[in-house]
């Protein structure tokens, strides 16, 4: 029974193997979504290039390579495999500028100091990790000047143009 059992084991694990290491030969890649970097640049951060051989290990890689530049709010990678014409499409949608940051409905400090406090300004690339982080550390100023009430919300302004606004409240 226990032989059965190790059998069954070996087998499933060798399978999930195999299948996460099926791979192709990419005979073309598009990228679409991006205004900012070109084409070319997208390529280049993924790692992936036309007549390389690449698995899903190789895909899940690239779309890390990506994410991880903080350039992009999402990233995806579409494989549409055919017979001698395997196509790989990179979507992207790219993270826009920050425009201006609106501190309102703050009485007990002032908003220079609050911007001080944030990591991101004014140009940079909206990074909502970092917005959150700033908004903590507001938060955390405002508790060690005693003020334990305070709350602390943002807004982006996402129908602005190519900048977006961030509103602290």
């Amino acid at each position: 029974m226990i032989k059965i059992k190790s059998i069954l084991i070996f087998f499933f694990i060798s399978f999930g193997i195999s299948q996460q290491n099926e791979g192709f030969i990419i005979d073309e890649i598009e990228v679409r979504g991006n205004e900012l970097l070109s084409d070319e640049n997208i390529k280049f951060i993924s790692g992936l290039e036309v007549g390389v051989y690449i698995n899903n290990f190789n895909i899940q890689n690239s779309i890390k390579r990506l994410w991880d530049t903080k350039r992009y709010l999402d990233v995806q990678i579409e494989i549409y495999e055919a017979y001698l014409n395997n196509k790989l499409t990179i979507y992207v949608k790219e993270a826009p500028f920050i425009g201006d940051i609106i501190i309102i409905g703050n009485k007990k400090v002032s908003s220079r100091k609050l911007l001080g406090k944030l990591d991101f300004k004014t140009g940079d690339i909206l990074n909502l990790y970092k917005i959150n982080e700033g908004i903590n550390d507001i938060i955390d100023h405002y508790k060690n000047k005693n003020y334990h009430q305070a709350q602390i919300e943002y807004k982006i302004d996402w129908e602005s143009s190519q900048k977006k606004n961030i509103i602290i409240n």
